[in-house]
Parts: C-alpha cells; structure tokens; sequence
C-alpha cells in the first residue's frame, strides 16, 4: 500500500512537472510573439513617420534607423524591409533567429 502511494505521488509529481513547463514554453513563444509583432509596428510607425516629412519612404532600413532612433533587438530578430517605391508602404518582416 505505501508504496502505491509513493508511486502516485511521483507520477502525479511528474504530471505537475510536465504542466509546468508546458505552460512555460507556452508562455515563451508568445514573449517571441509579441515582441516580434512591436518590432515590426515600431517600424512600420518610424516609415510612416518618414514618410509624413518627406513625402517619401526609406528605400533601406539602414536609412530609417540613421534618421529615428529605434531600438530594435535585431541580435534575436530578423527584419525584413522591401522597399516597394517611394509612395508605396513598404513590406516588413520581423521573424526570430534561430
């Protein structure tokens, strides 16, 4: 008898863990999520913004963080920026690195 009691213990034990971390790798890919969707909005708001000023958008990301001060976290984050004309919204990407 005790030992079936210890063994469901340690199962439910085990269960508890498993659920645990579940939920955090769960938890993570969402951070990953959200912060690669506000990346993308900063700079889709900074080309816009460019583009009310000077009536023209970026033809290069490099061009966009020279002119706004954007804190972008592109060590863990690829951007993706294909400029599609000068009045045309361009394309952004933002996916994780691996």
């Amino acid at each position: 008898m005790k030992k079936i009691k210890k063994l469901l213990a340690l199962v439910l034990l085990l269960v508890v863990l498993i659920g645990f971390l579940y939920g955090i790798s769960i938890s993570e890919a969402s951070s990953h999520r959200e912060e690669a969707s506000r990346i993308q909005e900063s700079v889709e708001k900074a080309a816009v913004q460019c583009y009310a000023m000077h009536g023209i958008y970026p033809k290069t990301l490099e061009e966009l963080l020279a002119q706004y001060t954007l804190h972008l976290n592109q060590k863990d984050y690829r951007i993706f920026y294909d400029y599609n004309g000068g009045n045309i919204m361009p394309s952004i990407y933002v996916i994780e690195r691996e």
